[in-house]
């Protein structure tokens, strides 16, 4: 981690968790607060992460109101082009196996697939 994304107080965190003069203490702190800060390293990416998708999925969320406010309606082409361009949706090659049957897929035809917290939500 670089002195920038540290917080104001890290260093005087770091002097609080390894207090002792024993030296084996001292490098069981140290190896405990090298943890801690992989652990919060993981979880500001995992926020970033999970921000990023927010992000897309509202601006998917808006672009697909605009219709409605347009007048016009949003039909299956528009809504899977909007939620590619969103990173919502992928493409990958059809695959029986993979995907399951399909009555109009043949493989490696194009296939979309959800991605993120699209693919996670259960289907109503």
């Amino acid at each position: 981690m670089d002195r920038a994304a540290r917080s104001p107080n890290y260093d005087e965190a770091i002097q609080y968790i390894t207090p002792s003069t024993d030296p084996d203490e001292t490098r069981f702190c140290m190896r405990q607060a090298g943890m801690l800060r992989c652990a919060v390293s993981a979880i500001t990416t995992r926020v970033s992460d999970l921000e990023d998708e927010n992000r897309r999925l509202a601006a998917f969320g808006r672009q697909i109101i605009e219709y409605a406010f347009n007048g016009t309606d949003a039909d299956g082409g528009s809504i899977q082009a909007l939620a590619l361009t969103h990173g919502l949706l992928r493409l990958e090659a059809y695959d029986l196996e993979k995907h399951g049957a399909s009555l109009a897929a043949e493989p490696g035809d194009e296939w979309f697939v959800c991605v993120g917290a699209v693919a996670d939500a259960p289907a109503e």
